[in-house]
């Protein structure tokens, strides 16, 4: 029940307070999203119906067909759960946003300065080398795809359970990231150094400025309308590619994908800097946001099944591979334990 209750807690919060800000919710989402869900039902339904023709067939090309038809359920399943928690989180971030509070832009270049780093001085440096720069660009902007491959990887390897628990992962560090961001909102290292063009040639011409009009505009109290096909990522403290770079690779962490993944990972974490326009401490936070939404998981996984083996004593197995974090996972994935 934990994915559904913070769907539900973001879903209800979003709820009271659009009526008392400048964002209204564009009429064209409930059309994408009917479509959108129209869309993943029809593909369960039509797997399902697959299943149910095949379910007394044994031979070799049925077997088959069940196990693409398995998968494809699963991942129409698992990208239905995701969904609704991201439009929540979507709308969450754009309300935070939406706020005459004073940017921490300053503060947070003076904690990098404690710390010893310079963000413009890296900038520079890291912009010298083209090949560096291009592949610290193409690192930051592969996360976009990592999202969706991570579900369908789980899906496709029937470790349905993994990709619950990501998806629950993303909405308990998303739900920590928006609460920071709402006390802290900052625009950005971009905004606060201002480089010359030559100072990030290698990167690309809007690198860390992408989202600076929409959060003026929200930040001007303006009626603003949001669609969710076009959101920008808005959060600044902390660096959510930072939390969720790291939360992919822990999702891959029983498979072989682990490795290459990480160390795709760092690299686009490092290009947070720079193509991300994101301060050191952005990123450090990042970090911190990601190991306590793992934490707080394991926790609660922990105690689901230390709960599940006092009513039931002779059930087998514990913590995650056998906690249940969104309700039942046998109607949405029935054949996931066999």
């Amino acid at each position: 029940m934990l994915l559904l209750g913070i769907t539900l807690l973001l879903g209800a919060i979003d709820l009271l307070r659009l009526p008392f800000s400048s964002v209204d919710l564009a009429a064209r989402n409930w059309v994408d999203l009917i479509k959108a869900s129209g869309c993943l039902a029809l593909v369960w339904l039509a797997c399902s119906f697959v299943l149910y023709r095949l379910n007394r067939d044994f031979s070799r090309m049925a077997q088959v067909i069940r196990g693409v038809a398995e998968r494809v359920r699963a991942f129409a399943a698992l990208v239905g759960a995701f969904l609704p928690l991201s439009m929540s989180i979507s709308v969450f971030m754009y309300l935070s946003s939406a706020t005459d509070k004073p940017l921490t832009d300053a503060e947070l270049a003076m904690i990098d300065e404690a710390l010893g780093f310079n963000w413009l001085n890296f900038l520079i440096a890291v912009n010298e080398s083209a090949f560096f720069s291009t592949v610290l660009l193409v690192a930051y902007h592969s996360l976009a795809f990592q999202v969706p491959l991570v579900l369908f990887w789980h899906a496709m390897q029937r470790s349905e359970h993994y990709a619950i628990e990501f998806i629950a992962l993303f909405g308990i560090s998303a739900t920590i990231s928006l609460a920071l961001m709402s006390v802290i909102p900052a625009a950005g290292a971009y905004t606060y150094f201002d480089p010359g063009p030559a100072d990030f040639s290698n990167f690309t011409a809007q690198a860390g400025m992408w989202h600076y009009s929409v959060l003026s505009a929200l930040r001007s109290g303006m009626p603003f309308e949001l669609v969710l096909t076009e959101v920008n990522g808005l959060v600044t403290f902390p660096s959510f590619h930072t939390t969720l770079g790291i939360l992919v690779v822990y999702s891959l962490r029983h498979s072989a994908l682990w490795i290459p993944v990480g160390m795709l990972n760092l690299l686009m974490i490092i290009g947070t800097l720079p193509e991300g326009g994101h301060y050191l401490i952005d990123v450090i936070a990042g970090m911190m946001v990601a190991a306590t939404s793992i934490l707080a998981v394991r926790t609660y996984s922990a105690r689901l099944a230390h709960f599940d083996r006092q009513r039931n004593p002779l059930a087998v197995g514990a913590g995650i591979e056998e906690t249940n974090l969104i309700g039942d996972t046998t109607t949405a994935f029935p054949d996931a334990r066999r």
